[in-house]
């Protein structure tokens, strides 16, 4: 700290640009171009000519005139002011840190166009504090993989950060897909190893936040409200800070459906998309509104599949129109102070359970009404492959027999399976084909109904990693 005729200058950092006034709450602030000082005195008035500074080290410190502090700003700074700061160490002015360190630890969520580097750009406009960032991160990482893996468990352990942000999965987690759609899967193991890094950040006296993303742009299966629901049930149940990014999404979606926040595969996020992530976490992080910050920024690229930082090489990370800058900015202040506003945990209501196909009705068919051939839909497998499957029931000397043939349609070859198990129920038929999703059995259960057999398939893989739960249903008609 310097003192010159009573003046405590606490923070200096340099860069010759415009020169511009700043007050704020608990200090007088002058920037010149990016020197920027805030001044205290320990009297109850200081003047220096014709300007008068009035407060105290922890009050309003009021500027009557500008261009006298002009003139002193600029003999300070040839005086050697900055040299508090040369070497990069992190200072305080008033009770506000000057600089926060932030880790990231996630997937394609955080990295794409290295919103890190986003977040340390809008930080740069303000006086205090600035955001340093780092982030552990691979494509479709869990949590899960991040704890295993142990970079991220290393990097916390290093000690230093400020704040430590979680990032799930997508679906959090695990795979949970009925006929074809993709559902958000029971948030228990996302519970599980947020809690666990909640623990290790907390030991080292930085605080965990919550990033809520955001669910697919077109997916209707895909609930908001069960991912809501989760962050912030967590969240409340920890103390953790929540990053509440998808209620500032689904906001611009509601207001301004022609701002598109995802990129080509309705899934992950756009350029604008980035910038309102790094909007809310500026302002969650920091309490300090967005509003104004540069909307062109350049920085160093990440690789879109691993989350590669290919240092070295510089970029345009994102460039936002002004108008629509300003949209995003606003709308993130605004949503961030709505949930601070609620006790920083906002109403997350307990989605409705997902509703798993079952097999109704039918009835135990005679032999001739069995034998032939059935062909018809199978919706299972994700992204809407349209599969048929094949039935052909015979009747030979040891009985009857019954072969599968799954067409793919191109999607991959088809498999043709006998089957080893085929037998008929009090209503209907059963069967497994043993070349389901990761080398998993489909459980094949139909309801026999005059000339159709409708039926559900399904897999189920707890002890799989992921956990994988697949429900899809199959509609035969007899063909010969």
């Amino acid at each position: 700290m310097m003192r010159t005729k009573g003046l405590a200058l606490w923070s200096v950092s340099w860069s010759l640009e415009f020169p511009a006034l700043y007050r704020r709450a608990n200090s007088a602030l002058l920037e010149f171009g990016r020197l920027r000082l805030a001044c205290f005195t320990n009297k109850d008035q200081l003047r220096l000519g014709t300007l008068c500074f009035r407060g105290k080290c922890d009050g309003g410190l009021k500027v009557i005139k500008y261009g006298a502090l002009y003139r002193l700003l600029l003999g300070l700074i040839f005086s050697g002011a900055i040299a508090s700061t040369a070497a990069g160490q992190s200072v305080e002015i008033g009770n506000h840190a000057s600089r926060i360190r932030v880790l990231f630890i996630g997937n394609s969520f955080v990295y794409f166009h290295n919103m890190p580097a986003v977040l340390e750009a809008i930080s740069n406009r303000s006086i205090v504090p600035r955001v340093v960032t780092k982030m552990v991160v691979s494509g479709g990482a869990r949590l899960k993989d991040n704890w295993q893996e142990g970079a991220a468990l290393s990097e916390i352990r290093k000690g230093g950060w400020d704040y430590v942000v979680l990032n799930e999965q997508s679906s959090l987690g695990d795979v949970l897909i009925v006929n074809q759609q993709t559902q958000i899967a029971d948030p228990a193991h996302f519970w599980q190893y947020a809690n666990l890094f909640d623990k290790e950040i907390r030991k080292t006296g930085a605080k965990t936040v919550i990033l809520m993303t955001w669910k697919d742009k077109n997916d209707p299966h895909r609930s908001q409200q069960a991912l809501d629901f989760a962050f912030v049930n967590f969240a409340r149940a920890s103390g953790a800070i929540l990053a509440p990014v998808s209620l500032a999404w689904q906001r611009i979606r509601d207001r301004e459906p022609g701002l598109n926040l995802y990129s080509k595969d309705d899934h992950h996020p756009s350029a604008e998309g980035s910038y309102l992530e790094a909007c809310v976490l500026y302002a969650t992080l920091t309490g300090q509104s967005p509003v104004g910050a540069t909307s062109k920024i350049n920085g160093p690229p990440v690789e879109e599949d691993e989350g590669k930082l290919l240092e070295g090489k510089t970029e345009t990370l994102v460039e936002i129109p002004p108008a629509i800058a300003r949209t995003l900015q606003r709308v993130a202040w605004d949503t961030s102070r709505k949930v601070k506003a609620e006790g920083g945990y906002p109403i997350a209501f307990k989605p409705p359970a997902v509703v798993l196909p079952t097999v109704t009705g039918g009835r135990r068919p005679s032999l001739p009404e069995l034998l032939g051939v059935w062909r018809g839909p199978l919706d299972f497998y994700p992204n809407n492959l349209p599969i048929e499957i094949q039935l052909r029931i015979s009747n030979d000397q040891s009985g009857l027999a019954a072969t599968l043939h799954v067409f793919y349609k191109g999607a991959r070859p088809d498999v043709e399976v006998r089957l080893e198990d085929f037998r008929v129920t009090g209503s209907g038929v059963s069967f497994t084909d043993p070349d389901g999703p990761n080398k998993g059995t489909i459980e094949f259960s139909g309801a026999f109904r005059a000339a159709s057999l409708t039926g559900i398939a399904k897999t189920l893989m707890p002890g799989s990693d992921p956990q994988i739960s697949v429900w899809g249903t199959w509609d035969l008609k007899k063909v010969n």
